[in-house]
């Protein structure tokens, strides 16, 4: 028995660990991140599963007794989700998570995402210890693999939890013939063998020999089956072409290998208008020469026709042509597009012309009268959405309106003048209509408290503080917005948190608290009465042990500080300013100085007196805040603290990131060249951004 298991950390994938000995441990996260890329909510889990070689000798049809026995950690019994959908089945084919094979090519199929279902439901009555459980069983498949782990459909579990794993325990597992054929039995099946997977998706690979773009004719049955699974005209077909990394011209390679299978599909009678063709070439070969690598990717689309009109309306504005764009987009895309995504649309780079500004109202026109008729609330709060996502991850929302290897990016500088205006009208939408229900505007709605939760303002947080919480009480809204909230304010006020929402991620994606918990042993109870997931005994341990050293004096006087060091910079920041504004300008640069002068004193001495104060010190804010401050003196003061600086990153007790800006900032100021090239500068004759002289452009990043 050699049990397989992946460690889930945010974005850090750990390469397979082979298990020779019990227990084998798997691990399932409500996470934010995860997202199989196929348009669905990208709010869903995520699940490390225990999957077992059964070398293809478990027979479809015969009966077998499987006897296993497993351990839930107690925060199994509370998430009704985690009892729904933990189970087993077999496989023979793990599912790729696409954007990790992006990320680390050399990993052609990392065993980790989300995975379709059609698996037997595995109820567990006892946590925290050992429970043995015993099934008769019958395949439907052939298989690879049993796997035992939650499964999750089309019914996602869209309570996610940004800290949370919960541990399952695999102690022992045997399967033999049964003896007992007279008793009820269970069919276990494949869990990838989905109806609805297929549907979204049917993926075929022509593979080619060594330099050459001739299609061998045993790929010409799959090629004849291609058409037989277009389902309607608004399918696409997706040729993606990739060579491995021998020769010296295989960008022309890929081309002529997807202009190969192009020809065949057209001679089997595809219009060629439903056909998209990628070369990735060598971009994402392995560094060993593989026949995999040699390949043409085919994939069938339903419905997604509507996104090789988007692009070619994207390529008719860039050249000014937006009498095709506005065509492509009226006959070949509104009628195809989901509803869902249209408005979306008209946040895309489209130009800046006068013509594009007509266009743009144009499309938002018809995107109104065709899927908003008669609900202005509902166009005016998703308009606030993507306006209020604009710098954050509206531009990678806008990817999946196009097709997949298009260069051009769009993308939005921050405007945090623009979170105001935007919370101007949430406030009136409020005041004129409270908030909304799901039923009358959909689940954007949340774009409210989302909108709210921006603000820096104390008094204005406050201030909608009960609102949200009788919102939650009326199901509303969820109650993780008043926990936000709740817990923004206690940041604000005090420099700690109740329900633990206020997280961040440092520079290696490991995710950190804002503000540290105050009251850990009631935790979880909280957390349990604003319906979040409870941190499992083990995060609640590791919370408890990062906390153990604080000194909550510290944290509130430093809390203090970066209140005061943040509180005239964000109000400078979000107010619009013409050119009779100089006095008022002046005012709040005079003000902004007066408070770094004192705030300096104040670090100065506490530094001074305790040395370079670490998170496990005073938390992640307060670490930040001696950072932010030294940052913001003048450079008589940032060269004394450098090297305590330097001295404190040595010994993990400042970060490495924080470090690079204070270096490149103080080397921009003596007119020397910067080494990470952190700072950005504006020109103020042209108003463009650019970065000052850099000492070593070809080594920056390294």
């Amino acid at each position: 028995n050699i049990h397989y298991n992946e460690h889930l950390f945010r974005t850090h994938i750990q390469k397979d660990k082979i298990q020779t000995t019990y227990p084998s441990t798997g691990t399932y996260a409500p996470r934010y991140y995860a997202n199989t890329g196929i348009g669905i909510d990208p709010d869903v889990g995520a699940c490390n599963y225990i999957y077992i070689p059964t070398n293809k000798k478990l027979q479809p049809g015969i009966q077998y007794n499987l006897q296993f026995t497993i351990k839930m950690e107690e925060a199994y019994q509370d998430q009704v989700y985690f009892q729904q959908h933990f189970g087993i089945a077999l496989t023979s084919s793990l599912f790729c998570n696409k954007w990790n094979l992006v990320r680390d090519k050399a990993r052609r199929c990392p065993y980790w995402g989300l995975w379709r279902h059609s698996m037997h439901p595995i109820e567990i009555s006892e946590t925290g210890k050992q429970v043995k459980m015993e099934i008769e069983f019958r395949p439907l498949c052939e298989s690879k693999y049993i796997v035992l782990g939650v499964f999750q459909g089309h019914e996602m579990d869209t309570q996610a939890c940004n800290f949370c794993e919960y541990d399952f325990e695999l102690h022992e597992l045997s399967i033999e013939k049964s003896t007992k054929l007279d008793s009820d039995f269970v069919y276990f099946c494949d869990g990838f063998d989905d109806a609805a997977q297929r549907k979204i998706n049917q993926n075929y690979s022509v593979y080619f020999d060594v330099g050459s773009s001739d299609i061998d004719p045993n790929f010409y049955s799959m090629l004849d089956s291609v058409s037989k699974n277009l389902v309607h005209d608004k399918d696409l077909i997706v040729l993606k072409a990739f060579t491995d990394i021998n020769g010296n011209d295989n960008e022309r390679l890929g081309a002529n290998r997807n202009e190969s299978v192009y020809n065949e599909l057209i001679r089997r009678g595809i219009d060629g208008s439903r056909i998209h063709r990628i070369n990735y070439s060598d971009v994402w070969s392995t560094d060993i020469v593989h026949k995999t690598d040699r390949r043409v990717e085919i994939s069938i689309s339903q419905g997604a026709l509507y996104k090789k009109a988007y692009e070619e309306a994207k390529l008719a504005a860039a050249q000014e042509n937006y009498a095709e764009a506005d065509r492509l987009l009226r006959t070949e895309w509104i009628e195809q597009v989901p509803a869902n995504m249209a408005l979306m649309a008209t946040y895309d780079c489209w130009g800046s012309s006068e013509k594009s500004a007509f266009f743009v109202s144009q499309l938002r026109s018809r995107i109104k009268t065709k899927f908003y008729r008669g609900n202005d609330l509902k166009f005016k709060l998703d308009s606030l959405n993507y306006e209020s996502i604009k710098e954050s991850y509206l531009t990678a929302n806008l990817k999946l309106l196009e097709m997949p290897g298009l260069k051009e990016g769009c993308y939005f500088d921050f405007d945090a003048s623009r979170r105001q205006r935007i919370r101007n009208e949430i406030d009136q939408i409020y005041r004129d209509k409270g908030f909304p229900s799901k039923d009358k505007v959909g689940s954007i709605v949340n774009v409210m408290p989302k909108v709210i939760l921006t603000s820096d303002n104390l008094e204005y947080l406050e201030s909608y503080l009960p609102a949200i919480r009788k919102a939650c009480a009326d199901k509303i809204l969820h109650w993780r917005y008043y926990a936000k909230l709740y817990d923004k304010i206690s940041l604000i006020k005090n420099g700690h948190q109740k329900y633990g929402t206020a997280t961040t991620y440092d520079v290696d994606s490991r995710l950190i608290f804002r503000g540290p918990i105050k009251d850990i042993d009631s935790l979880a109870e909280y957390r349990k009465q604003v319906k979040l997931y409870p941190y499992s005994a083990k995060d609640i341990e590791s919370i408890a042990e990062s906390q153990r050293d604080l000194n909550w004096e510290l944290i509130t006087e430093l809390n203090s500080i970066y209140q005061s060091d943040q509180l005239w910079r964000n109000q400078l920041s979000e107010q619009e300013f013409d050119q009779d504004s100089t006095d008022t300008l002046s005012k709040y640069h005079d003000q902004i100085a007066a408070q770094d002068s004192i705030n300096l004193s104040k670090v100065m001495s506490l530094i001074d007196s305790n040395g370079w104060l670490g998170i496990e010190e005073v938390g992640y804010l307060g670490n930040q805040t001696l950072f932010l401050v030294i940052q913001h003196a003048d450079l008589q003061i940032q060269q004394q603290y450098l090297p305590i600086m330097r001295k404190a990153v040595s010994k993990g007790k400042a970060s490495a990131v924080d470090l690079a800006y204070l270096e490149d900032r103080i080397a921009v100021a003596k007119g020397e060249k910067q080494i990470y090239g952190t700072q950005v500068q504006r020109d103020l004759e042209t108003g463009d951004y650019y970065v000052p002289a850099i000492l070593d452009p070809e080594q920056v990043n390294t």
